[in-house]
């Protein structure tokens, strides 16, 4: 199959399934455990992969990474992640960010929620260690 062939198909696909209520979400739960769900509509669905076969097959300028896809009108007013940009490389690895390092303010939130559960635990012990004695104190009568 030849570019021109795919180029065609494409274009036969994007008459075939219309615009309108094509509806496709992505939803990211939180930023901690990396996951997430896409939800849509058929079309939505459908017209998702029309694009990112457009991201695969346009030509793209030298030394330029990003297409000029967008599909963010499959993404509803109410919700749902807009997506910056369509980067199509060679080493997909390279493109990921670096994972986040805990910096010493992570730490010092740890570190200080560590000592202040700690010092209450030694107050709480303290206390029922006197309250144990001045009980036992007035049961035994000294």
């Amino acid at each position: 199959m030849t570019e021109t062939d795919i180029q065609q198909m494409i274009a036969q696909l994007d008459v075939s399934v219309p615009k309108g209520g094509s509806k496709l979400m992505i939803l990211a739960y939180d930023e901690t455990n990396y996951y997430g769900e896409v939800v849509g509509n058929r079309n939505g669905y459908l017209r998702a992969a029309l694009e990112f076969l457009r991201a695969a097959t346009v030509p793209l300028e030298s030394d330029a990474f990003s297409t000029p896809i967008d599909f963010n009108y499959l993404v509803p007013s109410q919700g749902g992640l807009l997506v910056k940009r369509l980067s199509r490389r060679d080493d997909v690895e390279a493109a990921l960010q670096p994972k986040r390092q805990k910096t010493w303010k992570d730490q010092a939130k740890n570190k200080a929620a560590m000592v202040g559960c700690l010092s209450v635990f030694l107050f709480l012990a303290v206390c029922t260690l006197i309250g144990m004695v001045e009980l036992g104190g007035w049961i035994f009568g000294k």
